[in-house]
């Protein structure tokens, strides 16, 4: 699966325009990949691990993309789309709240495979010179420049500190997760690793954290 993923990703007639686009469109074209292109039949938008939801500490109600092999989840998707106005800081700990999702179901059996998609509109907020906590795990290795010897932070490694702060985040439950010890071990050779993609209508960078 994470090579029809990245077939998709590397097409860039997929992404033109990605800046005017918004994070619903991605979802539907991928989907529409899947399907069409790929004879995927099984494919579910917004899917809903109902029997899941009793555990009191799941992050999220819905699924963004999943494929289904019968009456199981073969494969979950969770996508982000970082465009120029993001808020950045609150966007990462988004992004890192859709992996530790995955995590969750991975470890509760309810999924056979997991990815977090990460699609960068605009690539300057990840090759930025910002610092800080927030944001320093989504800087990541770079294929773009064959110099760079930076391997990316183990998304292991977040911790609380690196989540905005708590009297404008919401997600509390995300916050216990991350404070938890062991919690997030799988996590622990996970980095992030971008592939730069462009043409005369667009330019852009993804990556992809399987799970």
């Amino acid at each position: 699966m994470r090579e029809i993923i990245k077939e998709f990703l590397d097409n860039t007639s997929n992404f033109n325009f990605i800046a005017d686009r918004s994070e619903s469109d991605l979802q539907f074209e991928l989907g529409y990949f899947f399907r069409n292109k790929k004879k995927l039949e099984n494919i579910r938008f917004e899917y809903q691990f109902k029997d899941f939801y009793e555990k009191d500490k799941i992050l999220k109600k819905e699924a963004d993309i999943c494929v289904l092999n019968g009456d199981t989840v073969d494969t979950c998707i969770e996508i982000k789309l970082l465009k120029e106005n993001s808020g950045i800081t609150n966007f990462f700990a988004s992004c890192f709240e859709d992996i530790c999702y995955l995590v969750q179901l991975k470890k509760g059996g309810v999924i056979g495979h997991g990815y977090f998609i990460l699609v960068c509109a605009s690539t300057k907020a990840i090759e930025s010179s910002n610092k800080s906590t927030g944001s320093r795990f989504w800087k990541g290795a770079s294929k773009r420049n064959a110099k760079s010897n930076f391997k990316g932070t183990r998304l292991s490694d977040y911790t609380i500190n690196d989540l905005p702060n708590e009297t404008s985040w919401k997600h509390e439950k995300l916050r216990s997760l991350v404070k938890t010890d062991n919690a997030l071990d799988s996590l622990a050779e996970k980095r992030i690793e971008y592939l730069y993609r462009s043409n005369k209508n667009t330019e852009y960078a993804f990556c992809i954290v399987e799970l």
